[in-house]
């Protein structure tokens, strides 16, 4: 009984306790942010029962920072549609799904002050994990939702779980989904955020706006830009904004004006062209400028998020060279870094892998896409290819401190970094295709690969290449020359090219002129027979191998 009795009163202790903490924990909607002149959106940030001081706060134009008791007083007129947090290092915030909740819609009339209030949450996220996706194209076509949810979103994950309890986010570099069928197809932005939220996709996700997240039954105007990021803002988030995690400072622009010039058939529901310029506005830019000035430490790494490449490699003669509409809509952007010791650019929209380095400080990292091809070489069971022939995939930063690397992942074929090709075999499956033959008729002006036959060439496509990487191939022990080469990939050809043409019975102009490549290699083999030992060497020297046997089969599943 007296057992029972300790217990009892245990139990009521305890009981009491937890009752005590719950009601302790503040109420912060009921703290009261008095109204201050001119401001026309006020709050709180926290994090638990803690205000937080000197947290960014912004429309997109204006920054003001809270204040010891973590309120915030801003005055805007609204134009932006939201109001949002630079979220400060070691804190996060929540998220709807997978969509980070560091910002909100102003829905108030412009004169009338209303208030949001952010909950941040303390975590270590000094080393951390970035997930860089971009392209992924969702538009109800290619069977592009069944390939995202059954090979995508299952490899994403095992990833993510193979880092344990190191902090896991992501980024989302745009055209998420597809405007030129947001209305043919029935499948949108709106649609694209519900399928994130149910896919379990395992990191939250700061997104960046593309040119195809535009909606282009929005009319050519003036305004053009603003009103098509309309469906954008209200459902994914503001087009630019910024945080931190660890010792990153993450930056996210959008870098195309959306112009949609007038054209005459609208039977899609789209009002025009869906052209634009490569550029980040002017207001970004003053916006930026003053977001970067309050970056204490410029020896940390700075991550720029945006769509388009900024700069490039004008292909295969490896000279750096503007990426943006005009030369100077890079320079602009590049100045406002002036200053900073690190800072990388992530990029997508051409759907390959190209990483610049500019100069010692800077390095653009044009990844390649998750749709790959728009998905089409996986709707006919193929690999999913690129319109590099590599992979399609996503980018992999791992950030200690300020220490940064990165690695391009296959979504099938993990951190597979290049194929090789018997150039005997394909001159073999070539000669042997009706379907190359048709082809090589209507575009006698592409590579023939029945020339070589006999040749005893191997082609090596190694998709990621830049010039810090290295290549080394022997046989019998003995290295081989080997030689950049700017061709066309073959498995690209029969796996995408023929597909859409021969396949179809259409035979598009521009494919004459496409398929050249700048990250393929060639030795020369002192027989058919041999077998090749290939080694390729990364930037942080990790080295990739394949025991090469020849012959090597050639067809579309070759890997």
């Amino acid at each position: 009984m007296k057992l029972f009795r300790r217990f009892t009163a245990l139990m009521l202790a305890v009981t009491l306790s937890l009752t005590t903490f719950a009601a302790a924990a503040r109420d912060w909607a009921a703290v009261e942010v008095a109204d201050k002149a001119g401001a026309t959106v006020k709050g709180i940030v926290y994090a638990g029962d803690e205000p937080l001081r000197g947290v960014a706060v912004s429309d997109g134009a204006e920054i003001v920072f809270t204040d010891a008791e973590g309120r915030y007083w801003l005055p805007t007129d609204k134009r932006s549609g939201s109001v949002f947090i630079t979220i400060p290092s070691g804190y996060e915030v929540s998220a709807d799904g997978v969509f980070p909740r560091f910002w909100a819609a102003l829905e108030a009339p412009a004169k009338e002050v209303e208030r949001h209030d952010f909950a941040l949450t303390k975590v270590d996220n000094d080393r951390h994990v970035m997930l860089a996706v971009t392209d992924i194209h969702l538009s109800n076509q290619n069977s592009d939702i069944e390939q995202f949810c059954t090979r995508f979103i299952p490899d994403v994950r095992a990833v993510a779980e193979s880092f344990g309890d190191t902090p896991v986010y992501s980024l989302n570099m745009g055209d998420s989904a597809w405007d030129g069928y947001w209305y043919t197809n029935r499948y949108s932005l709106k649609d694209f955020r519900r399928t994130m939220n149910i896919v379990g996709y395992p990191a939250q996700m700061f997104c960046a706006m593309g040119n195809h997240d535009n909606d282009g039954a929005t009319i050519h105007s003036d305004s053009v830009d603003w009103a098509a990021s309309a469906p954008y803002r209200r459902i994914i988030g503001p087009r630019y904004y910024s945080f931190n995690i660890g010792k990153v400072h993450y930056v996210v622009l959008d870098n195309l004006i959306y112009v949609n010039s007038p054209k005459k058939n609208s039977k899609d529901g789209i009002a025009g062209k869906r052209d634009y310029v490569r550029r980040v506005d002017s207001l970004q830019l003053d916006w930026l400028r003053r977001d970067l000035a309050t970056v204490e430490d410029k020896s940390a790494p700075v991550v720029v998020a945006m769509h388009a490449a900024t700069y490039r490699y004008n292909k295969f003669n490896d000279k750096v060279t503007a990426g943006l509409s005009d030369p100077a809509y890079s320079a602009e952007l590049k100045a406002c870094f002036d200053g900073f010791e690190e800072v990388h650019y992530v990029s997508g929209h051409i759907h390959k892998n190209l990483l610049a380095r500019v100069d010692d400080r800077l390095i653009e990292h044009n990844i390649g896409a998750v749709c790959g091809s728009w998905w089409r070489t996986g709707a006919n069971h193929f690999q999913m290819l690129g319109p590099d022939a590599g992979p399609n995939g996503y980018a992999i930063f791992t950030i200690d401190g300020k220490r940064m690397q990165w690695t391009y992942r296959s979504i099938e074929d993990g951190d597979k970094q290049f194929r090789a090709y018997d150039m005997n075999e394909v001159a073999r499956y070539y000669t042997a295709s009706e379907d190359v033959a048709e082809f090589l008729a209507h575009y006698p002006e592409r590579h023939d690969f029945r020339e070589e036959a006999g040749g005893n060439r191997v082609f090596i496509n190694v998709w990621c290449w830049e010039p810090a990487w290295k290549i080394r191939v022997t046989e019998n022990g003995r290295e081989l020359p080997v030689r950049r080469e700017q061709t066309e990939d073959p498995l690209y050809v029969i796996s995408y090219d023929i597909p859409q043409s021969v396949w179809k019975g259409k035979y598009p102009v521009d494919y004459g002129k496409r398929g050249k490549q700048h990250t393929l290699f060639t030795v020369d083999a002192s027989g058919p027979a041999t077998t090749l030992e290939i080694e390729v060497t990364d930037s942080f020297g990790k080295v990739y191998r394949e025991t090469m046997v020849r012959p090597k089969a050639f067809g579309p599943q070759m890997k």
